[in-house]
């Protein structure tokens, strides 16, 4: 029977631990021990979205069509991206951070192109086509299968059922709300009209394409309430549409490995510290308590959180004495780690500066003897 990534890494766990209880003639004799790495603690609560793999396992379940997968990817991502000011690191095409696994672990929020973005890379890891579309102040993307494309908004929480029940395809809604708003000229294109219709079921009177969305509220409103059917009627408009590739980037895992004297603490709250301090584009979310606002959602998608942003503290106590700190620098000159009773250092010269340029007019003065000028010394 194939066994699970996460059996797999408890039996590693066991060999591990089982080892250590084998005797051995000497510690010397020990083979050097690798560095530990991809260490985790999981939760039947929360599912494991450390690496795209891990999400992949966690999300999409054997048997699965095309449908349940295409669903799958788009609620994987909402789940744990809220419609946002968004990060920005300049460390991808752009700005943005357009890794779905980066963006579920490090942030939790961004806005439409990033996750039109986020949907189309893990749709198109599990093999399924993928797209994106610009429309009117917004992006979106699809996903084919049963023979057609379907829009999944990841960022707004929606998609709009056909008659048969199946996502319909952006151009199909784009024709549905057109039509109906070349019959409303008296409403169409003015959004505090269409603001006072949506209200109390109104909107189910709309296009027909809309109607049968079962992620608007009795008013109108989208799950976060940010945006509402009169912004729908707005996007899809027609006014803008031409298909467009986000882009994105893969290979981000969670690995988070410490060196000896080196903490990280993680707090659910923050002290109001984000990504993008320098600009002071702070997100909505920084302000928000899960289950209210804008975040009034997410407790029914498994949000455990008291917020959406925490921060926390990454501390290095340097092992100076233990000589330790050697492994995780860059680079070490001139140190030696031995303490010295006279001090009570924990880390001094190896060589003091006067022995340095002894040593240095030394081997000068050899250079010289060997008929070789100055300058060809100083340069060896």
């Amino acid at each position: 029977m194939k066994k699970s990534p996460l059996q797999l890494r408890l039996a590693s766990l066991v060999t591990a631990a089982t080892s250590l209880l084998i005797p051995q003639a000497s510690f010397s004799e020990l083979p050097k021990v690798g560095v530990v790495s991809h260490v985790k603690v999981l939760s039947n609560k929360v599912p494991d979205v450390s690496s795209v793999e891990a999400w992949k396992y966690s999300y999409i379940k054997p048997g699965m069509n095309d449908e349940q997968k295409a669903l799958a990817v788009w609620e994987s991502v909402f789940t744990y991206q809220h419609q946002d000011s968004p990060p920005a690191e300049y460390l991808h095409a752009g700005d943005l951070v357009l890794d779905p696994i980066k963006g579920m672990n490090v942030y939790g929020y961004s806005f439409c192109s990033v996750a039109s973005a986020h949907v189309q890379a893990l749709a198109r890891h599990v093999g399924l086509q993928a797209r994106g579309w610009t429309i009117h102040r917004h992006v979106v993307p699809e996903i084919f299968y049963d023979g057609g494309w379907r829009l999944l908004d990841a960022s707004l929480i929606t998609w709009f059922p056909e008659a048969d029940g199946k996502p319909a395809s952006v151009e199909e809604i784009v024709a549905g709300v057109k039509e109906w708003s070349v019959k409303h000229p008296e409403i169409a294109g003015d959004e505090k009209k269409l603001r006072t219709y949506m209200r109390s079921g109104g909107w189910k009177n709309g296009p027909e394409i809309l109607s049968r969305c079962s992620y608007f509220d009795e008013n109108g409103w989208l799950p976060a309430a940010t945006h509402g059917w009169y912004a729908t009627m707005d996007e899809y408009s027609g006014k803008t549409l031409f298909p467009y590739e986000s882009g994105y980037s893969k290979g981000y895992q969670v690995n988070v490995q410490l060196r000896a004297g080196e903490r990280i603490t993680r707090n659910w709250s923050h002290k109001g510290l984000h990504v993008n301090m320098d600009t002071g584009d702070a997100p909505g979310a920084m302000k928000e308590k899960v289950g209210e606002g804008g975040l009034r959602y997410s407790p029914k998608y498994g949000d455990l959180a008291p917020g959406r942003v925490g921060n926390g503290t990454h501390e290095y106590d340097v092992p100076l004495a233990r000589g330790a700190f050697r492994g995780g620098a860059l680079l070490v000159e001139n140190l030696a780690s031995a303490r010295r009773e006279a001090t009570g250092a924990s880390v001094t010269c190896a060589e003091s500066s006067l022995a340095r340029r002894a040593r240095d007019s030394d081997a000068e003065q050899l250079c010289i003897s060997r008929r070789r000028t100055r300058d060809e010394c100083c340069n060896r």
